[in-house]
């Protein structure tokens, strides 16, 4: 007789070969991702959506809500357009160089397969890796890449993990929107490291993983979407060419005209939030607002707020005439431009202040004559408002004493410099012991130079004002380069 503990280990065993054959079907990423959007011809509003050969949008069925403050509206009737013909793409292939040569020919040849049948205006990057060898070209054209597709050998795999976290560090450069990224990977066993779980390696593009069926590789796709390839199935290429065809075809375009068109002046909250959600699981957020000549033609138009309008505008027509008949020879232009000039520098001053602190009296700054036109005050509304909403956010060492280093950012305000205090320790003779400080305000990021004596460098540009950041900013401190990574 069998014992229960070999019974209970025959079950555990069963029941976790069908998790790994059948987590494709129900823990698979939305199969769509939302590559643009355009409410500059409010109000119809524009939404451009990467779908599936196997989902096409025109065929599934989807629902749009629009809110305003408290009230959300469903949005009746949308179109779903395609533009014509296909587009060019930016193909790029992660290729782990196999240990056998009939492994490298068989990647060779798949590769090559994939090349030829792209269309001419096509684009390519290749980065080979292994544990001895990392090769990359970048940005090759079609009759290039075709003769460079050649998969180099190498002596052993056994660092599949790490190698793959120094390859997806080095893709922050090289991905568009429009890159087809691709994974072939030769190991048939090997842990994901750390890095790669937080999905943030790819700014949101699906990844296409080419290889062995086993838990890594299908974690992949569950955490970045796209499809898995068996490597050992008879039809992968087809299977993985008719997908990149479809992936050549333009985004499907969906158009509506806005459920608030007629009143979207009313109440408090100018912001529109719309939500677009699937049958299939796809769902995303964003706000929009209509630009201010549209929102005042919509205004003056409103037969609630025509009249009252028009008749309060030839009020001041009115006054403005007397007052200018009244008042002759008055010069009233340098007064005014003076009196603007103050009140700008007051405003300046009020805003570096409340930034910078105590430290505003004893900068540069202070002196409001020392305030040149070209500097801009540090954050307006505006700018404040459209800048990116990210809850986590992650500082990742690109250059440096540790490269690949990740210092997790989860403190309202973070201190980056030289010396025991900072939250951040940059250990490099040319930063400051406290040169600069991030702060998070409503889930915005936004960097601050604390006067240092080197400067902050944002994406190599020295920062002269507080500055929004967006994910995949590079913010550089003396000979120190960090790569900012949100979600």
């Amino acid at each position: 007789m069998i014992s229960d503990s070999r019974v209970r280990t025959m079950r555990y065993a069963v029941l976790l070969t069908l998790i790994l054959f059948f987590s494709p079907l129900w823990a698979q990423k939305s199969p769509f991702i939302v590559e643009d959007k355009d409410s500059s011809s409010y109000p119809s509003i524009q939404l451009f959506i990467r779908d599936k050969k196997q989902f096409p949008l025109e065929r599934e069925n989807f629902l749009i809500r629009e809110s305003k403050g408290s009230e959300t509206r469903t949005v009746l009737r949308p179109k779903v357009l395609r533009k014509e013909g296909n587009r060019p793409i930016h193909s790029v292939f992660l290729i782990q160089s196999g240990t056998s040569l009939e492994e490298n020919n068989f990647n060779t040849r798949f590769l090559q397969k994939v090349i030829q049948s792209s269309g001419e205006e096509d684009h390519f990057s290749f980065i080979f890796f292994s544990d001895d060898l990392l090769v990359v070209e970048k940005d090759l054209d079609r009759q290039t890449a075709l003769s460079k597709a050649r998969v180099p050998g190498s002596l052993s795999n056994y660092n599949t993990g790490a190698n793959l976290d120094l390859v997806f560090q080095k893709l922050n450069t090289t991905l568009t929107k429009e890159s087809y990224l691709s994974l072939l990977v030769s190991d048939s066993e090997y842990k994901l490291p750390p890095g790669l779980r937080q999905g943030l390696s790819t700014s949101g593009l699906p990844i296409q993983v080419i290889g062995k069926r086993n838990f890594s590789n299908l974690e992949l796709v569950r955490i970045y979407g796209g499809e898995f390839y068996d490597i050992d199935s008879t039809d992968l290429i087809s299977k993985f060419l008719t997908d990149f065809e479809y992936f050549h075809k333009y985004s499907a375009e969906i158009r509506y005209n806005s459920p608030f068109q007629n009143d979207f002046w009313k109440g408090e909250v100018d912001f529109i939030r719309v939500d677009w959600e699937s049958s299939r699981g796809g769902k995303f957020t964003y706000t929009y607002k209509p630009g201010i000549i549209k929102q005042l033609r919509f205004v003056l138009l409103s037969p609630e707020v025509f009249l009252p309008t028009i008749g309060f505008l030839l009020v001041l027509t009115l006054i403005g005439l007397l007052l200018l008949f009244r008042k002759e020879n008055v010069d009233l232009d340098e007064p005014g431009e003076e009196q603007r000039k103050f009140q700008a520098r007051g405003e300046e001053r009020e805003v570096y202040q409340r930034m910078y602190g105590d430290q505003f009296h004893s900068s540069p700054y202070a002196n409001p004559e020392g305030v040149h036109v070209s500097r801009s005050l540090p954050v307006s509304e505006l700018e404040f408002e459209a800048a990116e909403v990210y809850d986590l956010a992650t500082l990742i060492q690109k250059e440096g004493r540790s490269p690949g280093k990740q210092v997790p950012i989860r403190k309202a305000e973070t201190t980056l410099g030289n010396g025991e205090l900072s939250d951040v320790v940059v250990s490099d003779p040319g930063v400051n012991k406290q040169h600069a400080r991030i702060r998070k305000i409503k889930n915005r990021f936004v960097l601050y130079d604390l006067i240092s004596d080197g400067g902050t460098y944002l994406n190599g540009k020295k920062i002269l004002r507080p500055r929004i950041l967006y994910d995949f900013d590079e913010i550089s401190l003396g000979k120190t380069v960090y790569v900012f990574r949100a979600r």
